[in-house]
């Protein structure tokens, strides 16, 4: 995935200079970030099937963020695992990716209690591929 071809959008560029100016999280880090969500942002949209050039995704915006459910960020990890063989390592760095920009989106798009429930992969030194992954108690979860 040639992802310096992307189009990224001013949400996520936002985010990307919180973590590098606020955060003073390492370029590299910063670099990560951006993968991890330029593909999870990818991924949804060819899974709600978003028309337009591959590498563009200047249609995500607020409303865009506030539909994502729990459901497509369980989808996305698992095609991870499955589809494209990652790591439980490089998974729960997306996961790290993706709860800590709905965190920083909560501050204007009310989605971030959804990411409560998408725990961190904890790798076991017995069972290295070893996932777990706490599921609400509720089918509903009021706002």
């Amino acid at each position: 995935m040639a992802l310096k071809n992307y189009k990224s959008f001013p949400l996520l560029e936002d985010y990307l200079n919180y973590l590098s100016v606020i955060k003073g999280r390492s370029p590299n880090t910063v670099i990560e970030y951006r993968t991890d969500l330029l593909m999870f942002f990818s991924f949804l949209k060819a899974q709600k099937g978003i028309s337009g050039e591959r590498y563009d995704l200047l249609f995500v915006d607020k409303k865009f963020i506030s539909e994502i459910s729990l459901n497509d960020m369980y989808n996305f990890i698992s095609n991870n695992q499955a589809e494209k063989q990652t790591s439980a390592g490089t998974r729960a760095r997306k996961i790290v990716s993706i709860r800590q920009v709905f965190s920083f989106y909560s501050l204007s798009v009310s989605t971030a209690w959804l990411t409560a429930y998408l725990d961190i992969i904890r790798i076991s030194p017995f069972s290295p591929e070893s996932v777990y992954i706490r599921m609400p108690l509720k089918d509903k979860v009021s706002i």
